[in-house]
This record gives C-alpha cells, structure tokens and sequence, in this order.
C-alpha cells in the first residue's frame, strides 16, 4: 500500500465515490492506504457523502438469503454495506436469519436417600430401673460367678530383700501351704533374699 496520492489518483478517488464505493474499496482499487482514500474524498468543497445510486433490490436479498455477507454483496453490485443492508435487512423474516444452536441443558436425576430406621425410645421408667443396674443402652447385663473356694485361704506378710533395699509383701495362700514355706516359695520365684515373717 502507498501511503502518498497523485491528482490523477485524487480525481479518480472522487470519480469513485461518487459512484457509491466506499473508502476500503477504493483504497483496493488504487492500491493505496484506506486513510488516504479517505482524506482525498474529504477535501474541502467535496462531498463527503455517497451519491444516490439505485441497487438491484431483488438480486442483493437473492444472494443475501443464500448466507453471502453484506460486504460480499456490495462488492458484486458495486456499492455501499450500508446500502445493502438497509435494503435486505427489512425484508428479511426471523425465520430466514440464521439461528444459534442451542445446546440441551442435562437434568440430573438425585436418588432420594434411604431414611434410616431410628428404635423408639425407651420409657423413663425401664431407664431408671437399667440406671439402678448400673446398665447403660446397648449395654448387656453381666450375670457374675463366684468360685467356691474364692475366700478360702489367709493373707502371709514378710520382708525380702533384692539387690537395693529390704521391702514388705502381703500375698494370699490358698493351697494351706505354712508362713514360712509360702514366703521362701514366693522368694524363690522372683529371686529374692527372704527376711522375716511379720
């Protein structure tokens, strides 16, 4: 593009415009900048606006309903975008411009959740007669046994010696075992030094 005009391009420009081209058509034809072609045609005591020139109504709303553009259309008939689109967006009806897809909005399905089977609660009286028990909810009650010979036998106490200090034991003989024998039986156990008996 040329970014400088002659006065035989600048006469050529008006002759153009005159004819109903715009600055971007005429800046192609000449092979110039659009900006030149619009300071040539804007010159003062030039007309600044596009002469009056009839159009072929039927053909441009023909090639416009094939899905051709505005500035297409001009081009091939030789005039302004704004002059096609005056005259073809009018007759135009909603049912011959091009829609936009719209995408189907995805419903999700929520399963509902499975309520939970809760146990009635427990009358007041059956909980304080548990709390006497000394039972609590889901708490099963234990039925203690007691061995027949659990309190039979006597408790021995002595001293014994390890390797710090002497200290004093009280165990519980059950097999009637005497003092003495209990407490060197239990010394020997745990290897310690037997004292005395207490």
């Amino acid at each position: 593009m040329r970014n400088t005009s002659t006065h035989a391009q600048t006469e050529q420009a008006k002759r153009l415009r005159e004819s109903g081209l715009s600055y971007r058509q005429i800046a192609s034809r000449l092979g110039i900048d659009h900006s030149i072609a619009y300071r040539m045609c804007t010159i003062p005591g030039y007309p600044n606006k596009t002469g009056n020139k009839r159009i072929d109504v039927e053909k441009a709303i023909e090639l416009r309903k094939t899905g051709m553009s505005c500035i297409r259309i001009a081009e091939i008939l030789g005039c302004t975008r704004a002059a096609i689109y005056q005259n073809t967006s009018s007759v135009l009806t909603k049912e011959e411009k091009v829609k936009q897809k719209v995408k189907p909005v995805q419903k999700f399905l929520r399963m509902p959740r499975k309520k939970k089977k809760v146990d009635a609660p427990q009358p007041m009286v059956d909980r304080y007669a548990n709390l006497q028990k000394g039972l609590e909810k889901g708490v099963k009650e234990i039925v203690t046994t007691l061995r027949d010979d659990r309190d039979q036998g006597y408790t021995n106490s002595f001293k014994y010696k390890d390797e710090y200090s002497t200290k004093h034991i009280t165990i519980f003989v059950k097999d009637g075992a005497s003092r003495e024998d209990s407490a060197l039986r239990w010394c020997k156990k745990f290897n310690k030094t037997f004292v005395n008996l207490i």
